[in-house]
Parts: structure tokens; sequence; C-alpha cells
């Protein structure tokens, strides 16, 4: 038997002169290391199909090139030293500079401090 196409569900093997028998087991060794227990759910004269049991791994897919491996996920960035996060403590730090800088004056309004007015 030889291995002609492969999924992670399951694959098609050429037979030789095996005799695939429909709803028979079969274990089916697709690389070293790699093996699948499965079904046969179709059959000709010189091949047959076979769902396997439980599906095949990422890392067996990946293994067999039949899927790419996933990028690594982006590292997330980490804001400069003494840099708060988020748009409300940017904010806050603007009203509060402001505030603070002009206690003497009457306090800007929110819009104009915004850059709104």
């Amino acid at each position: 038997m030889r291995l002609v196409d492969v999924s992670r569900g399951g694959c098609r093997v050429a037979l030789g002169s095996e005799i695939a028998q429909l709803g028979g087991t079969i274990s089916v060794d697709l690389a070293p290391g790699i093996s699948a227990q499965g079904q046969i759910v179709w059959s000709t004269r010189d091949e047959a199909g076979v769902r396997f049991a439980k599906q095949l791994s990422p890392a067996a897919a990946v293994a067999l090139d039949i899927e790419q491996a996933a990028p690594p996920e982006p590292e997330a960035a980490e804001p400069p030293d003494g840099a708060s996060e988020g748009l409300l403590s940017h904010w806050f730090r603007l009203v509060y500079s402001s505030l603070r800088a002009d206690r003497a004056r009457r306090p800007a309004s929110l819009l104009s401090l915004l850059g709104l007015r």
C-alpha cells in the first residue's frame, strides 16, 4: 500500500495487491513516527479512501507539509518608560497639567484644552 494523498481528516492510498474492504479498519504509516488509524470509506480496484478516526494534529499536518505553520504572534509593544497607557490617562495628564499651570487664572474649559474651541 502506498500513500497517494493526505489531509488532516483522511487519505487516499494506492492498493497494489491489497484488497480494501469497505468499512474495514486500517492503520496507515504517513511518515516516520506519524501513523493514523481509520476506516475505509470508498474503494476502487486500485485505490481506497480512508477517514481517520481522529484528525491529525496541527503539528503532524505541518510535518507532513499539508499545512503551513502558524506565524508567530507579534509581541505586544511595551510603552516607553514613564508613559501611561490609554487615551484617558493622556487626557487626564493634559487637563491636570493645564489646570495646574493656569492656577492663578480662571481654568480653561474642557473644549479649549482639547483644541476644539
